[in-house]
């Protein structure tokens, strides 16, 4: 399976442009069933295409020869050669997943011959740590924000930070942003797009990573951010800071070495 590719893990190449991510992707696939999921747009689309030219496997695109949209009263509809199906909303946060769950659906089609009503049962079951994933009661980070939410999302590109600030726009309630990251990573480019729609930005180190950025560092390196930036001491200082608020949401992004902090404290 080819995921949604965009920038990122770029430090390790040596083509750091898109073209050179596509090749790394395509180019020691071996001959067999490929699934190319979801695209951010047609021209990586077509790249990844064309890089697969020379590849005599099954091929399948997404949007080409599988494809999935939302339906009315909370289902979906998925698309494929076999037939349509209609399918409850998977339990997973933000439409982005959608991508990935018709790639998953379409090579479990395809080649193990899941049937329809095995799928139906699975997709309302699917467990994602890490990706907008809501933490809920009994939970002891989860008790430190009282009634408000709590979100955790390893993200740490920017088609990441996309993918979490649409979902964000679609919520009801207001959204404190808790960021840590890992030195390496574009942290002015991840920020830009939670800077207009979050209440509050607060920065915190990722503990037990030699390799992550001092809040103190990323906050200087940030410009433009039209709201106040706080530094907390601790994960669990951080989170507590939202519960003053009510109708809120507290959503922890920024690196997956900072979420699996998070799930040991939790």
């Amino acid at each position: 399976m080819i995921g949604y590719t965009h920038y990122d893990h770029i430090s390790w190449l040596e083509n750091k442009t898109i073209d050179g991510i596509i090749h790394e992707k395509t180019a020691k696939l071996l001959n067999s069933n490929i699934f190319v999921n979801q695209q951010e747009n047609k021209d990586i689309a077509l790249k990844i295409k064309k890089a697969l030219t020379n590849n005599q496997s099954n091929k399948y695109f997404f949007g080409k020869d599988f494809n999935i949209l939302k339906a009315e009263n909370g289902f979906i509809q998925y698309q494929d050669s076999l037939g349509e199906v209609l399918l409850p909303e998977p339990n997973l946060l933000g439409d982005h997943q959608l991508g990935n769950v018709s790639t998953a659906i379409a090579a479990s089609r395809k080649l193990f011959n899941v049937k329809d009503e095995d799928i139906k049962k699975g997709i309302t079951k699917i467990e994602l740590k890490g990706r907008l994933q809501e933490l809920k009661s009994p939970s002891k980070l989860k008790d430190l924000v009282g009634q408000n939410r709590l979100i955790i999302d390893g993200g740490h590109n920017i088609g990441a930070s996309r993918a979490i600030s649409n979902w964000i726009k679609k919520q009801n309630e207001d959204v404190h942003l808790i960021v840590g990251m890992m030195k390496d990573k574009d942290h002015q480019g991840f920020i830009d797009y939670f800077k207009d729609v979050v209440k509050s930005i607060t920065l915190i180190d990722i503990p037990n990573q030699e390799g992550a950025i001092s809040k103190e560092e990323f906050k200087n390196k940030l410009k433009g951010v039209n709201k106040e930036i706080y530094l907390a001491n601790s994960i669990e200082e951080s989170i507590k800071s939202v519960s003053k608020y009510q109708n809120t949401i507290a959503c922890v992004v920024g690196s997956i070495y900072l979420i699996g902090e998070v799930l040991n404290l939790n």
